[in-house]
């Protein structure tokens, strides 16, 4: 006598369609996050890598002065010279090294240091050597580009562009 193959049940074939359909849906939710992570990472290093931002590699001159009140002043006031076409420096290296030229005199008035960007709010951390801490803010124009950095000198705002 040959033994007959019990029919399944209903409830167990159910239960194993209920399986395979969750398995795929894990798989489906697994492999989303994965994609997402890696998209994610690669974002992150494009916005925060240093050799990306538009502001690095440029020498900057100094193109305007404005006191705490708003109102422009001359930047040979700022410079304490009595010639208008001298201009300060601002520049930003690959290294995350900048160099700000003030100014002129026995003294060189440079100032070096290090610095790090927030992309998220456009502002430049910088530190000196010397250990005093500055922040750099980058003025955008409407499609993104750079317009200029405003950087705190005394009483002052400069622009660099």
């Amino acid at each position: 006598m040959s033994k007959k193959k019990k029919p399944k049940k209903k409830h167990q074939i159910e239960k194993k369609k209920k399986s395979n359909a969750s398995s795929v849906i894990l798989a489906v939710c697994v492999s989303a996050a994965f994609v997402l992570i890696i998209v994610g990472v690669i974002v992150f290093d494009r916005v925060t890598n240093i050799k990306y931002a538009d502001f690095v590699g440029h020498t900057m001159q100094s193109k305007a002065a404005y006191d705490k009140s708003g109102k422009k002043v001359d930047l040979y006031n700022i410079y304490n010279v009595q010639y208008d076409s001298y201009h300060g420096t601002l520049q930003f290296n690959e290294d995350k090294t900048f160099s700000l030229w003030m100014t002129p005199g026995p003294d060189d008035g440079t100032n070096e240091g290090t610095f790090t960007y927030n992309t998220w709010d456009n502002v430049i951390n910088g530190k000196y050597n010397s250990g005093k801490k500055i922040d750099f803010k980058i003025v955008r124009n409407e499609d993104g580009s750079l317009n200029r950095i405003e950087a705190p000198y005394e009483e002052y705002t400069i622009y660099f562009s």
